[in-house]
């Protein structure tokens, strides 16, 4: 079974707090 791949237009980021260490985390998407 395949699926039909598809990317983000523009880039993406979140910001958070990591669980286990209280650091300041940023996670960013690009488009492929």
């Amino acid at each position: 079974m395949h699926r039909k791949q598809r990317t983000i237009r523009q880039s993406k980021s979140c910001k958070g707090v990591g669980l286990h260490t209280g650091v300041d985390s940023i996670i960013t998407f690009h488009p492929a």
